[in-house]
C-alpha cells in the first residue's frame, strides 16, 4: 500500500522539474535571439550594405 503514496508524492516533483527545465530553455533561447539581433545582424547588414527593408 505504500507504493501508490510514494509514486504520487514524487510525481509533482517531476512536473516541477520539467517546468523549470522548459522555462530555462525558453529563457535561454530568448536571450540568444536578442543577442543575434543586437550584435550579429547589424554587423551583417553593415558588411553587405543592406537595410531591413531590402
Amino acid at each position: 500500500m505504500s507504493a501508490p503514496n510514494d509514486v504520487s508524492r514524487h510525481a509533482p516533483a517531476a512536473g516541477w522539474v520539467t517546468i523549470l527545465v522548459f522555462s530555462l530553455f525558453a529563457w535561454t533561447m530568448s536571450n540568444l535571439d536578442q543577442s543575434l539581433f543586437g550584435y550579429a545582424i547589424p554587423g551583417v547588414m553593415g558588411e553587405f550594405k543592406v537595410g531591413i527593408g531590402g
